[in-house]
C-alpha cells in the first residue's frame, strides 16, 4: 500500500463538483465525438472528455472486461494522501464507485453516471480498447486549493506537450508536483519537462492556492451555457480566444460536420463596414502574444435552416498542443 504525504492543510474549503452540461435542447448526431481509450490489465487512470448519453453503467460496460470504476469528489477537505487504488476505503474520503452487477457488493454502488471532464479510475481484467461516444463539454477548470486534484487535460494527441510547458504560466502549479498511475501504483513524475501529457489519462496534480487555470488556450463564450446558442432572437455571437501561455500562440477555429450550422464570419473592411463571409475555418493573421485576446464574431444564416433546429461542432486547436471542441446550436425559423 503506497501513501504519498500531502503538503499543507487548506486555509478554507471549496466544494468542487463536476461541471456537467445540462442542455435544454435536443442535440443530434452532429455533436457526437468518439473517444478511444487504451486500458491495461489492472487499474487505469482515465480522463473522460465526452458526455455519455447512457446513464446505466451496467449497459455502458456490458460485454467488456471493465469490472470497477471509481471517481473522487472532494467535499469537506483537501487530499491528504494519494492512495493506490487497491488501498482506497470506498465508504470514506468522498469516493464514488461502481462495480459490475456480478459482484456481491454491487448493491453498495453510489456512482450512477459518467460525466464529461472527469477523471476516473477504471479496473479492467484484461487489456482492452474502450470506445465511447458522447458530446463534448467545454470545461471550466476549478482547482481544489492546497490539495492534490485528480484531473486530466484537453490536449491534442498529435502534438507533444510536456507538463512543464502546459503549466508554464500558472503560479499555482509551479512546483509540478504530479503523479501518474503505472502498473496500478502512483508514481511521481520526476522529469515534467520531458514527460508528455496523455489526453486520455488522468493524474494527481497539486495546486498551491486557488486557481482556474485551464492551459495556455483560454476560451470565453457569451451567455451562461458552455456552448454557442443561437436562439431565434440572436443572430451573432462573439468568441474570445486568449493566449494564456508565456509563448506566442497561433490557433485555428474550424467548423466540423460539413458546416451543419450555416455560419458566417463577420469582419470589418477599411471603411469599418461589416462584411460577412461563409465560415469554414479561421486563423488570425498574426500570432497572439502572451495575454493577447482575439475576438471572433460568427453570425448564423438562419434563412438557410430548413429544420426546427440544427447543431454542429467547432474545433479549436493551437500550435502549443491545446485542443477543444465546442457545440454550436441554432434555432430555425419554423
Amino acid at each position: 500500500m503506497t501513501f504519498i504525504k500531502h503538503l499543507p492543510k487548506p486555509h478554507f474549503v471549496i466544494i468542487w463538483l463536476a461541471c456537467t452540461l445540462i442542455l435544454p435542447i435536443a442535440l443530434q448526431a452532429n455533436t457526437t465525438l468518439e473517444q478511444n481509450i487504451s486500458l491495461n490489465q489492472g487499474w487505469n487512470a482515465i480522463f473522460l472528455k465526452v458526455q455519455v448519453d447512457e446513464t446505466d453503467l451496467n449497459k455502458i460496460f456490458e460485454n467488456t472486461p471493465v469490472k470497477k470504476v471509481i471517481t473522487y469528489y472532494p467535499r469537506h477537505s483537501s487530499v491528504q494522501f494519494i492512495q493506490d487504488p487497491d488501498s482506497i476505503e470506498w465508504n470514506k474520503d468522498s469516493w464514488l464507485r461502481w462495480v459490475s452487477s456480478e459482484s456481491p457488493d454491487a448493491f453498495l454502488n453510489n456512482l450512477f453516471r459518467l460525466n464529461a471532464n472527469r477523471a476516473y479510475l477504471v479496473y479492467s481484467k484484461e487489456a482492452f480498447v474502450w470506445t465511447i461516444q458522447g458530446k463534448p463539454v467545454l470545461e471550466i477548470k476549478k482547482w481544489h486549493p492546497e490539495s492534490f486534484n485528480l484531473t486530466g487535460f484537453h490536449t491534442n494527441p498529435e502534438i507533444n506537450i510536456s507538463f512543464a510547458d502546459y503549466f508554464g504560466n500558472s503560479e499555482a502549479h509551479l512546483d509540478l508536483n504530479i503523479y501518474q498511475l503505472v502498473n496500478s501504483k502512483w508514481q511521481r513524475i520526476t522529469a515534467p519537462y520531458k514527460e508528455f501529457i496523455n489526453s486520455n489519462k488522468s493524474y494527481w496534480v497539486f495546486c498551491k492556492g486557488g486557481s482556474s487555470y485551464g492551459g495556455g488556450l483560454k476560451i470565453k463564450i457569451p451567455g451562461i451555457n458552455n456552448f454557442l446558442e443561437y436562439q431565434v432572437h440572436i443572430d451573432e455571437l462573439t468568441l474570445e480566444i486568449t493566449n494564456n501561455s508565456p509563448d506566442e500562440m497561433s490557433f485555428s477555429l474550424t467548423s466540423l460536420n460539413n458546416n451543419a450550422v450555416p455560419l458566417s464570419l463577420k469582419t470589418k473592411n477599411e471603411s469599418f463596414e461589416s462584411i460577412y463571409e461563409p465560415f469554414e475555418q479561421y486563423s488570425p493573421k498574426n500570432s497572439l502574444q502572451p495575454g493577447q485576446t482575439e475576438k471572433i464574431c460568427l453570425a448564423v444564416r438562419r434563412k438557410e435552416i430548413s429544420d426546427d433546429q440544427v447543431n454542429g461542432l467547432l474545433k479549436i486547436s493551437d500550435n502549443l498542443g491545446n485542443q477543444y471542441y465546442l457545440i454550436v446550436w441554432a434555432k430555425g425559423l419554423k
